[in-house]
């Protein structure tokens, strides 16, 4: 297997969210690999991992408006 390349890369769009507690400025980024990468997780910051169509990831408890990114992204 070769190395991983970067193909494009480039920032998509924001998303303004809004807490009780807090707001945050959702960045939107894609990128287009030349492989799959393998994907290290540190156990600190994240529980589990998988790769899934975007139509799959929009049937998971997702973080508020997550789902409109993704929705935003693949024009759904």
């Amino acid at each position: 297997m070769g190395s991983l390349r970067w193909i494009s890369c480039g920032s998509f769009n924001k998303l303004y969210v809004k807490y009780p507690e807090y707001d945050f400025i959702d960045h939107i980024f894609h990128a287009n690999l030349n492989r799959i990468p393998e994907v290290k997780l540190s156990s600190k910051e994240h529980k589990d991992f998988k790769w899934m169509s975007p139509k799959d990831a929009l049937n998971l408890p997702l973080v508020k408006d997550e789902d409109s990114c993704i929705e935003m992204f693949y024009e759904k």
